[in-house]
Order: C-alpha cells, then sequence, then structure tokens
C-alpha cells in the first residue's frame, strides 16, 4: 500500500513536472510568435509602398498600350506601301534582267 502511495506521488511529481515544462515551453513559442507577427506586420508595411507603385504602373501602362495601337494603326499604311514598293522593284529587277540579256544579244 505504502508503494503504491509513493508511485502515484512519484508519478503525480513527474506529471507536475511535464506540466510545468510544457507551460515554459508553451510561453517561449508565445513570445517567439508575437516576435514574427511583428516582423510580419513591417513587412506588410513596407510592401504596401511596392503595392501602390505597382499598381501606378499598371494605370500608366494603360495609356502606353492605347499609344502602341495607334501608333501600329498609323503605320500600317506604311507596311502596305513598303511591301508594293518591293513587289515593284522585283518587277523592275525582271526587266532589267530581261533588258541585260537582250543587250548582251545584240
Amino acid at each position: 500500500m505504502i508503494a503504491q502511495i509513493m508511485l502515484s506521488d512519484f508519478f503525480a511529481a513527474v506529471l507536475a513536472g511535464a506540466t510545468i515544462v510544457l507551460v515554459i515551453v508553451t510561453y517561449l513559442n508565445l513570445r517567439e510568435t508575437k516576435g514574427y507577427g511583428k516582423a510580419m506586420t513591417q513587412l506588410v508595411e513596407a510592401t504596401q509602398g511596392n503595392v501602390d507603385a505597382t499598381t501606378n504602373l499598371v494605370e500608366e501602362t494603360k495609356g502606353y498600350r492605347s499609344a502602341m495601337t495607334q501608333l501600329v494603326e498609323a503605320t500600317q499604311g506604311n507596311v502596305d506601301a513598303t511591301t508594293n514598293l518591293v513587289e515593284e522593284t522585283k518587277g523592275y529587277r525582271s526587266a532589267m534582267t530581261h533588258l541585260v540579256e537582250r543587250l548582251r544579244t545584240m
């Protein structure tokens, strides 16, 4: 009987010690987590300026996209004219080649 009481007192002491260790570990984890929370808050505040700058950049480039579209539409006629000039030049080359052949024959 005395052995049982001593054994149960021993287990009670072990459980009390384990509880104290658990409380200390929980306290340390909580303190460390608060530090992470502060760091995350600082990170969010630091990146807020980048988010604002990116938003402004997106808004600003919308105007560039419109300007580029207008430039492409305005230069489309030049592209067509250049393509026609290339085709005409091919025709002149063919005519000149034919003329050179005729001159050699003469």
